[in-house]
């Protein structure tokens, strides 16, 4: 018996470690996606927002108590860490109105983000913010699984090109499905 719970100890473990290793490979290819968006200068803040480790929390049941910046990327002097960090997300109202939205997106001016969440509002004010585009992605199978976002402030808020964009989006999404 003790043989065979060794054995599950060290199978339980590789995968843990295999996981890892993966995640951080996931990591570091969407943040060279998302340095390639602003060093672009496609907008100024690109950061993806993953709940707990994308799948589960430590006990391996599904929660979504808490987010985490995965990855992100600024080219002006503000950064993204600044407004988006680990928070338990009952304080998040940017992300139960994404959760409530038929396709999961905001898409707006500052202005219109007031109602959506204040306090994140007024750290994108300090910022110079104009323009935020914010979706909730979902994993294969149907689960709340990450935030990516892009924002603008007034040197990029009228020549952002979407179509350059959306094909970054699309990278971003095969890396952090698979």
């Amino acid at each position: 018996m003790t043989t065979v719970l060794e054995r599950y100890d060290l199978q339980k473990s590789q995968q843990r470690k295999d996981f890892i290793v993966k995640q951080q490979q996931k990591i570091e290819r969407v943040q060279q996606l998302l340095t390639m968006i602003t060093d672009d200068s496609l907008c100024n803040h690109a950061a993806v927002q993953v709940f707990h480790d994308g799948k589960s929390s430590l006990n391996n049941k599904l929660d979504f108590q808490y987010s985490e910046l995965f990855a992100a990327s600024s080219n002006d002097k503000y950064k993204v860490s600044d407004v988006i960090t680990l928070e338990n997300t009952a304080l998040m109202p940017y992300y139960l109105y994404l959760a409530q939205q038929s396709d999961n997106t905001f898409n707006g001016d500052l202005d219109d983000f007031k109602s959506v969440d204040m306090e994140m509002y007024n750290r994108l004010k300090k910022q110079h913010t104009k323009h935020i585009y914010m979706k909730l992605y979902y994993d294969s199978d149907h689960i709340q699984y990450y935030v990516l976002s892009y924002s603008w402030n007034d040197n990029y808020c009228k020549s952002y090109n979407y179509d350059t964009l959306n094909k970054y989006t699309q990278s971003i999404n095969v890396i952090m499905n698979n």
